[in-house]
């Protein structure tokens, strides 16, 4: 008997625990601008014989502010071995408030077969602003395998 109540009363604790919701994250603090590293993945290996498995890239800036606009200033390019191959954006981009910018992410000619690029992403606002979402989601497919997934971005100096 004292085996089954046991038994009942971790079920119920377990259950408490597992139904929690998340924690939410920490608001951010407001600010005028940051220079952002964003990790991107080109391929994975899959299977016995590590089968590069191709990802297509895409790049996805949010401005979370709900009142203030924010310009992306430069999204710079760079090969695993930390060399600049470019800059993605043509000119500086202004987002309104709660607006986004999608585009994919195409390596530049002379970028090689790197495993490990990154994008240097660099935005400002002119008043301290709620900080962006900035991803990159990754995605591949071939016949009924498929894979995706994303990469956020973390501050820098």
């Amino acid at each position: 008997m004292r085996l089954k109540t046991f038994a009942m009363l971790t079920l119920v604790i377990l259950s408490a625990v597992l139904a929690a919701p998340a924690p939410a994250q920490e608001p951010q603090l407001p600010s005028k601008g940051q220079t952002l590293y964003l990790p991107l993945v080109t391929h994975v290996y899959l299977g016995a014989k590590n089968k590069p498995y191709t990802l297509t890239k895409t790049f996805c800036f949010r401005n979370r502010d709900r009142k203030q606009k924010l310009t992306l200033l430069s999204l710079d390019y760079y090969n695993g071995a930390g060399q600049k191959l470019g800059n993605l954006l043509d000119k500086p981009r202004t987002l309104g408030p709660l607006s986004s910018l999608q585009m994919p992410v195409g390596a530049p000619e002379n970028q090689g077969k790197e495993n490990s690029p990154c994008l240097i992403v660099r935005w400002e606002s002119e008043k301290p602003v709620e900080q962006p979402l900035v991803q990159c989601i990754m995605i591949g497919a071939t016949g009924q395998q498929g894979i995706s997934f994303s990469t956020t971005a973390t501050p820098i100096r």
